[in-house]
């Protein structure tokens, strides 16, 4: 089986994506990565991937006239499932993140420019992101102390 144009294998197993077809097709494998459902910690909140996401996208798609057959889309995030999705992955993983450490500004910005890059999302939606975040804290915090209550009793 033939290659794709653009991805070069050598001797040794390196892999190098070339040009705009190879870096293209990288961009694409990478986003499915982060993407796939349920959002995995290890691909969804990875800063270098993102970086990386973020840098293919603008290289190779911002600025690209968009296709007159498309309808817009709306902006990432914009459905409750793709939030709650979100919510579960940053939760699942915030003590290794440092996330509780975080203001509210660095949470908001590793929301929109980390965990959701290379998509725009609006200020709204990481605002639910953050107040869901809070309140399954909230929650979990009130389960605790309803088990240690009914431990004491």
């Amino acid at each position: 089986m033939a290659l794709p144009e653009g991805v070069r294998v050598d001797d040794e197993g390196n892999v190098t994506f070339e040009g705009r077809s190879g870096q293209t097709l990288l961009l694409n494998v990478l986003l499915r990565a982060k993407y796939s459902r349920p959002f995995e910690p290890i691909t969804f909140l990875n800063e270098w991937m993102a970086q990386l996401i973020r840098g293919l996208h603008e290289r190779f798609v911002t600025g690209l006239p968009p296709q007159a057959t498309i309808a817009p889309s709306p902006l990432f995030a914009d459905d409750p499932e793709t939030r709650q999705d979100i919510v579960r992955a940053i939760v699942a993983d915030a003590s290794h993140l440092g996330w509780w450490a975080w203001s509210r500004d660095e949470r908001a910005a590793f929301v929109r420019n980390m965990a959701c890059a290379p998509h725009p999302i609006s200020g709204e939606t990481v605002e639910e992101v953050l107040l869901s975040i809070e309140e399954r804290v909230e929650a979990a915090r009130r389960l605790v102390g309803a088990a240690d209550q009914a431990e004491r009793t």
